[in-house]
């Protein structure tokens, strides 16, 4: 299963600095309401490991020695002011293009490498580890120790993998898309929400597949 740092962690903070990375992770969480903005958006989870930055943990008895895991939740756009656009623009090194704005398939960012600043925050006397900029690699980079997991709702429908861990599966669950799937019938919930808008994204875009999907385009990094 991966080991991946949440604000419940009880790990040390992966320490501060840039880092080489590599995403081993890609979660489609669907379309639910954000508590803390209360609007409905569609979103996505982003996981990177860190090779150099390592723990050891015990498990069936064996004692392990495995990269420190680290993710960041997007909403699923590439307007212009979305976090994913600028993280991918600047992991990539280059702006995207017409066409490749109006459909770009997030799954090739799987298995790729770059560099990843980190940052702390301190909360109720501790500190949590943050992701700041997504950067290049630096040279050829590193690779992926961990298998590389992902969900999306059109592949993998009600069958959630079970190395998926149990804070994003719990996502996943929640989503009007996962209600709709195993409630066949069942009225969209955001059908009756009047003020459907995301702060990142006009509604065609955050209500769409469960990845922007991928159209002709130059043949780019990622």
């Amino acid at each position: 299963m991966a080991i991946t740092a949440t604000a419940t962690a009880s790990y040390e903070p992966i320490p501060a600095g840039v880092h080489q990375a590599v995403c081993t992770g890609l979660f489609d969480l669907g379309t639910s309401i954000d508590e803390t903005f209360g609007n409905w958006a569609h979103r996505v989870i982003v996981t990177w490991e860190f090779p150099k930055v390592r723990i050891e943990l015990m498990k069936d008895g064996e004692l392990l020695d495995l990269p420190r895991q680290l993710s960041k939740k997007y909403t699923l756009s590439l307007s212009e002011k979305a976090n994913l656009r600028k993280d991918l623009v600047a992991w990539r090194g280059r702006s995207f293009t017409d066409a490749e704005l109006k459909g770009f398939d997030l799954r090739n960012i799987l298995g790729k490498p770059c560099s990843i600043a980190i940052s702390h925050d301190h909360k109720n006397g501790r500190i949590y580890s943050k992701i700041g900029a997504v950067l290049p690699p630096v040279g050829r980079g590193v690779k992926p120790e961990s298998p590389l997991l992902s969900y999306d709702f059109d592949v993998n429908g009600r069958n959630i993998p079970d190395e998926i861990p149990q804070w994003i599966r719990s996502e996943i669950i929640k989503s009007d898309e996962w209600i709709r799937l195993t409630t066949p019938g069942l009225k969209n919930r955001t059908d009756d929400v009047p003020d459907f808008i995301d702060v990142e994204a006009p509604p065609d875009e955050v209500t769409g597949g469960s990845y922007i999907k991928p159209e002709d385009r130059d043949e780019c990094p990622f």
